[in-house]
């Protein structure tokens, strides 16, 4: 899974709600205040063309995330904008569908740094190496107006597929982008390092084997 950083200006909590659920109700908060007693508090069962309908919700989510997606396009390609970093993670969700995570750090003139989640990106391919992860990313970048020649830096989880000399993401990014610096990301790198201290510790060797059974029996009823 990605590890992105917590740098976001709004941290939600949907408290065990779906998205569907939580524009309804915001939807229902103007009905509330008008006319506490009568409001259908049962959106799922409203069908037809009203703001409460699960085709609206949809509609809603839609707006929103374009609203979302063309401020931050509009902040990150300004004028002020000197140099972008690229981070991205790989990974597979329950679907069995391939997601590549990109977030951009920038900095401006006055040299004030911000981090934004730029996509999550599905992947049509089964298999994918580093030549499809690079054209991919470098896609979405130019469709969303990065600039190629101002990315500096590049943060990923070490793997070979990322970091390896010859064909890895970060290779091919600084065939294109020749300023850009290769970052092994710091986490990873703990866990990496927490993970080989830990072989030399017997009791938490056997922690891990009783995990990893129990991990292995539950994981495909799951």
């Amino acid at each position: 899974s990605s590890r992105g950083p917590q740098t976001a200006d709004v941290i939600f909590d949907l408290g065990g709600w779906d998205f569907h659920h939580l524009v309804f109700h915001l939807v229902f908060i103007s009905d509330i205040q008008h006319n506490p007693q009568g409001v259908d508090l049962k959106p799922l069962e409203v069908q037809g063309d009203n703001y409460r309908s699960r085709s609206m919700a949809d509609e809603f989510l839609d707006a929103i995330s374009f609203t979302i997606r063309d401020r931050i396009k509009k902040e990150i390609n300004a004028q002020d904008t000197v140099f972008f970093s690229v981070m991205i993670d790989e990974s597979t969700d329950i679907s069995v569908t391939k997601k590549l995570v990109i977030y951009i750090r920038y900095v401006k003139q006055d040299l004030s740094i911000k981090t934004v989640f730029l996509g999550n990106l599905g992947l049509e391919e089964v298999h994918v190496n580093a030549t499809l992860l690079y054209q991919h990313m470098k896609s979405y970048l130019q469709e969303n107006g990065i600039d190629m020649s101002k990315i500096i830096g590049f943060g990923s989880d070490g793997a070979y597929i990322m970091t390896g000399s010859k064909t890895g993401v970060a290779t091919q990014l600084k065939n294109e982008s020749p300023y850009s610096v290769a970052i092994h990301c710091m986490a990873h790198r703990l866990n990496l390092a927490s993970a080989k201290a830990a072989d030399d510790v017997p009791y938490l060797k056997e922690v891990q084997s009783v995990l990893n059974i129990e991990i292995d029996f539950v994981w495909p009823n799951v």
